[in-house]
């Protein structure tokens, strides 16, 4: 482990996710205790599930494997893990188009973010794509922004947990749909360990849980430590799909902006 601190509100925001996780397995952990385990945890993020146990263990706390899994997800914002490895993967539903909003006037916005409420990562992830648009901004705004620099199109979910884009037309939609379904194939053929490291690795200050933290719970169990070579693979081919989200979006401005200009 390299001996280099967090970014403080990472960590900060780590102890706390940690402190109510451990509450739900009616192991209370204080918050100095908390805090000291979220800094070690960011030197331990290559193998976290490994990490997290022996910081867990020093601070007197045993969980099980399944508990231990669940804890982790919890540090980087994921819900409970769902049961995996008890049926066939429903590819259709992890894969597929979940939502599709059709966006043809800015008046369209106000009352779809408000139907889309409890959509937590809507924001984040329009703005993963845009690094352009001002961060910390509203869905609204963000929308709105969008809205004003590509124009008409549509607000998409991907997948039952995966990501919310905004794309010109059908053709486009369904690009961006077969370049996810790679990315849930190929996470959910690894195990939650490789997931977690791959996850932990790409972790930035907000905490916005990654595409693969999101699936990382639907994953194998396997064993607590992670394959450096797989992980890096996954946080490859994450990387891969939110760069096609940015080029189709970059595209869609420029030719906008033409547009207007009569370019």
């Amino acid at each position: 482990m390299s001996d280099v601190a967090p970014p403080s509100d990472l960590s900060a925001l780590w102890a706390t996710r940690l402190q109510r996780a451990l509450i739900q397995h009616r192991h209370p952990l204080t918050q100095p205790a908390a805090q000291h385990v979220a800094e070690a945890l960011w030197n331990g993020r290559e193998q976290p599930l490994a990490a997290l146990q022996t910081l867990l263990t020093a601070q007197g706390l045993s969980l099980d494997a399944a508990a231990l899994r669940g804890v982790a997800w919890s540090v980087l914002g994921v819900s409970a893990p769902q049961a995996s490895g008890t049926g066939p993967t429903d590819w259709t539903r992890l894969t597929g188009i979940a939502e599709l909003h059709d966006l043809t006037r800015p008046g369209e916005v106000v009352p779809l973010v408000r139907l889309l409420s409890d959509e937590r990562w809507l924001a984040p992830d329009l703005l993963q794509a845009r690094p352009w648009l001002p961060a910390a901004t509203s869905a609204e705004d963000v929308l709105l922004g969008i809205f004003d620099l590509e124009w008409s199109g549509f607000l998409t979910h991907l997948g039952s947990v995966g990501p919310w884009v905004y794309a010109a037309g059908v053709a486009d939609i369904q690009a961006l749909a077969h370049a996810y379904g790679g990315v849930v194939r190929l996470a959910l053929a690894h195990s939650q360990a490789d997931l977690l490291a791959a996850a932990f690795s790409q972790v930035e200050g907000e905490g916005v849980p990654s595409l693969l933290a999101r699936l990382g719970p639907l994953a194998p169990s396997a064993d607590l430590r992670a394959d450096p070579q797989t992980a890096a693979a996954l946080l490859s081919a994450e990387q891969t799909f939110w760069a096609a989200v940015q080029r189709q979006a970059r595209q869609r401005t420029d030719a906008w902006a033409a547009r207007r200009s009569g370019g």
